[in-house]
């Protein structure tokens, strides 16, 4: 009668009579909100991983037909291109179907971004490093848009492109690359070992052509951060730190590190892939340096039967592991076998880029340090006088190569002094002198 009730003053009265009921009232109401809010959350993460698996179905649908497309490039019935037809190459393809890209997915940048990815990394394997540099710079370009400053795709689009660079001849743009990749690498929780062992790698590889002392604690770490995942990635890191060991002459641990690592190959990936082809390469460099020349031979010449079938003879990295064993060849003491396959390069050299090119200039130094050893002293001084004028010509300012034919010819002069006169000489040659202007494997 005093005033009108309300659910206030009734919730009160009921509380005063009955409190008992209000601890219940109270946790009922608690579970009730921490229900309500897991549900949200799980419904969200639900969401999400649903459009994860949308991403990702989009991303096979368009990848497949990216790749249906790219067969169909050869069909005489309905080619991709109509002037050439079904003639059109593998490489001309994927060029075809890269600039098609922003036509067809012009609204998905991170479908462009993910097949520009696997097209540039395709045409690094390829041997086109200058079309996989631009490739990849517009890949990493539209992740940069997209927001992706960490992620493992991004770290190995970097990597490839630093490979990319290195092919090229630039260095310094590969160090930049291989740094930032490293520094995401190792800003990642939880780390994850692949790629942290990757950019470990490729930093004491990029090292190792300058100082390879200073290489050595990466390609060390490289190999710690691998164990903990083995296979393949262990295999690789080994053998880059076999390579780093045998620049420093630790010649017993490269040989342990490069049978390891051969070891972990052949049992994972058999005997005739290219990365088995490589291990088998850096074994059988090893063992040449420690003038175990029988089975060094045998590991040469399988390598490079293993490479030329994969790869093909032309190929950048072939050509270097041919190279190497022409220098083996030197080191043994074959002088005429080494000639043979050192005259080989060159021409295949001329053939593809021209009389002028660096590499033209490297197998022309490479040659001349053979005909030296062969006491063929004139011709050893006019293939390192061509060595010389072509690296004046070519852009090779402050690199290390500019000193070999330097350092040949000064070696013909002493030579020719009278023996009395004589205040310095050769030391014998090393399964590495040769001018090497890539690493021993990408």
């Amino acid at each position: 009668m005093a005033h009108p009730e309300s659910m206030g003053y009734r919730a009160r009265k009921f509380v005063t009579r009955h409190p008992a009921v209000l601890p219940a009232v109270a946790l009922g109401g608690l579970l009730l909100a921490g229900y309500v809010v897991t549900l949200r959350r799980h419904n969200a993460e639900l969401a999400r991983e649903r459009d994860a698996a949308a991403a990702a179905s989009l991303l096979a649908t368009e990848t497949r037909d990216f790749l249906v497309n790219l067969f169909q490039a050869a069909d005489p019935y309905g080619p991709a291109d109509a002037e050439r037809g079904r003639s059109i190459t593998v490489l001309e393809a994927l060029r075809l179907g890269r600039d098609r890209l922003d036509e067809r997915l012009a609204t998905q940048p991170e479908l462009r971004a993910a097949l520009l990815t696997a097209i540039g990394e395709v045409l690094e394997n390829l041997d086109q490093a200058e079309e996989a540099i631009v490739t990849l710079n517009q890949a990493i370009a539209l992740r940069t848009e997209l927001g992706d400053t960490s992620s493992a795709e991004l770290q190995r689009d970097l990597e490839v492109l630093g490979s990319a660079y290195l092919t090229m001849g630039e260095p310094d743009s590969a160090r930049s690359l291989f740094e930032r990749e490293l520094r995401l690498a190792r800003a990642q929780r939880p780390p994850d070992p692949v790629r942290l062992s990757a950019a470990l790698t490729v930093n004491g590889m990029l090292r190792a052509r300058a100082d390879p002392v200073e290489a050595l604690p990466f390609n060390v770490a490289a190999v710690d951060a691998a164990r903990a995942v083995g296979g393949t990635t262990l295999a690789e890191a080994l053998r880059k730190l076999a390579d780093t060991y045998r620049s420093v002459g630790r010649l017993p641990e490269s040989e342990a590190a490069a049978r390891e690592a051969l070891a972990l190959f052949r049992q994972e990936e058999g005997d005739s892939t290219i990365r088995t082809g490589f291990a088998l390469h850096t074994l059988g460099q090893t063992l040449a340096e420690s003038r175990q020349f029988a089975e060094a031979g045998l590991l040469l010449d399988w390598s490079l039967a293993v490479l030329d079938r994969r790869l093909g003879r032309q190929n950048t990295l072939t050509v270097q592991m041919r190279s190497n064993l022409g220098v083996f060849h030197t080191i043994a003491g074959e002088f005429g076998r080494a000639e043979t396959i050192l005259r080989e390069i060159l021409d295949d050299q001329i053939d593809r880029f021209g009389p002028q090119a660096l590499s033209v200039g490297n197998s022309h130094q490479n040659l001349a340090a053979n005909l030296v050893r062969q006491g063929r002293l004139d011709e050893a001084d006019a293939e390192a006088a061509r060595a010389q004028q072509i690296y004046a010509g070519g852009g090779a300012e402050g690199r290390q190569m500019v000193a070999f034919p330097l350092l040949t010819r000064a070696e013909i002069a002493l030579t020719r002094r009278p023996a009395a006169d004589f205040a310095w000489r050769c030391t014998r040659p090393r399964l590495g002198d040769g001018v090497h202007d890539l690493p021993p494997a990408a």
